[in-house]
């Protein structure tokens, strides 16, 4: 069965980090779709909703120190210009692969990342045999449907 190394106790989560009968696997979401994701919902649904005021749990009050303001950075190519002049990102932002804690878990087999992750390990569970369970997502509650969001915005546009 597939399981988060959160959920087990240290004492298991140390033997199955070392056992070579475990398939060690890190998996994150594809780094366009995540920025978008988090500039729809972080930034222009925080926007809309704050009626001026930033609250400190936003993740754009983080960026306030940076020069961050709605009226100037809500728009897309204005935030992204705005982001690169950030010397560093608080989570939502930040890169992905330090997450993975290669250096804490230092028998990793695979780290990739995937947009249809979660349709493959359905499959791969189906043909392993093995459960694989539905979990209740904390994002459900704020979809952003950034993966179509992003083809329309990409959508005939050239390659680089």
């Amino acid at each position: 069965n597939w399981m988060k190394l959160h959920f087990v106790d240290e004492i298991s989560r140390r033997e199955y980090l070392t056992s070579p009968h475990w398939t060690h696997v890190f998996i994150w979401k594809h780094a366009l779709e995540r920025f978008v994701s988090g500039y729809l919902d972080k930034v222009v649904r925080d926007c809309e909703n704050t009626k001026g005021e930033i609250k400190p749990h936003l993740a754009i009050h983080y960026y306030k120190q940076f020069g961050f303001s709605c009226e100037k950075h809500k728009g897309f190519e204005s935030f992204i210009t705005f982001m690169e002049s950030v010397p560093k990102f608080e989570g939502h932002f930040a890169q992905q692969t330090p997450l993975c804690s290669v250096d804490k878990f230092p028998y990793t087999d695979f780290i990739g990342a995937d947009e249809n992750f979660s349709l493959k390990l359905e499959m791969l569970s189906a043909k392993l045999g093995v459960h694989n369970p539905k979990q209740k997502k904390k994002t459900s509650l704020h979809k952003t449907k950034s993966k179509t969001k992003m083809v329309k915005l990409f959508k005939g546009k050239p390659l680089l």
